[in-house]
């Protein structure tokens, strides 16, 4: 028996299916949303990302790096920048995330209707 038949002959499971698809529905809209604006931060954010990242690989960045760890720097300064993995893990995490969104990318590629 296909589906379509036994949900004739069982109306409150057909109901139940349509409630739950539904909601699968709303979550589905809502992530998309959250993820089209994540998505938008992001690429906003490329800019200060490639700046930072040009700072790490920088003479510079290697100075500040010496010169906080000889305590030259001011208590007051912020200087968790300069510790030796936080841009390093930054960089790898951007990676890591953007090669889950090419995965995702390719999953759904798959899936997309010809037209």
């Amino acid at each position: 028996m296909d589906l379509a038949t036994y949900y004739k002959q069982h109306p409150e499971e057909r109901y139940e299916n349509i409630r739950r698809m539904g909601e699968i529905l709303s979550q589905v809209e809502q992530t998309l949303s959250k993820a089209e604006a994540l998505l938008e931060e992001w690429k906003a954010l490329q800019p200060d990302f490639d700046s930072l990242v040009s700072y790490y690989d920088s003479e510079l960045w290697r100075n500040d790096y010496f010169d906080s760890n000889a305590g030259k720097i001011p208590e007051d300064v912020p200087q968790w920048v300069l510790t030796q993995d936080a841009i390093f893990d930054a960089i790898g995490d951007q990676f890591h995330i953007a090669d889950a969104y090419q995965e995702l990318l390719q999953t759904i590629e798959k899936k997309k209707w010809k037209s």
